[in-house]
């Protein structure tokens, strides 16, 4: 598994959860599929387009080796730990926060 957090979050939060949720990726090729798994993405842009700092979110990439197929218990007990992380603290419920799957094919 890897975790890479990605250098975005000061454009519109719309066209990233767009980009996200779209069949296809930066190099145009179709996702193996796209799934929410948790949150409102929508929600989520809502709340951050009405931030007025610069960075107004933040996103991330777990990765997976080809291999490697989690379960969605396993999938939730990570995103526990991960928001344990980064909101250490915080109730989970006053966190905005989605995850979107995307299947690859390779």
């Amino acid at each position: 598994m890897l975790i890479k957090g990605l250098n975005h979050g000061t454009g519109d939060a719309n066209a990233a959860i767009n980009y996200l949720l779209g069949e296809t990726d930066h190099k145009g090729e179709i996702r193996g599929g796209v799934q929410v798994h948790s949150g409102d993405p929508y929600l989520v842009a809502d709340v951050a387009n009405s931030i007025t700092n610069q960075n107004r979110y933040w996103s991330a990439i777990v990765g997976f080796h080809p291999d490697d197929n989690p379960t969605d218990e396993q999938l939730n007990e990570l995103i526990t730990e991960i928001n344990k992380t980064l909101f250490s603290g915080i109730d989970e419920e006053r966190i905005s926060h989605t995850w979107i799957i995307h299947r690859n094919q390779d």
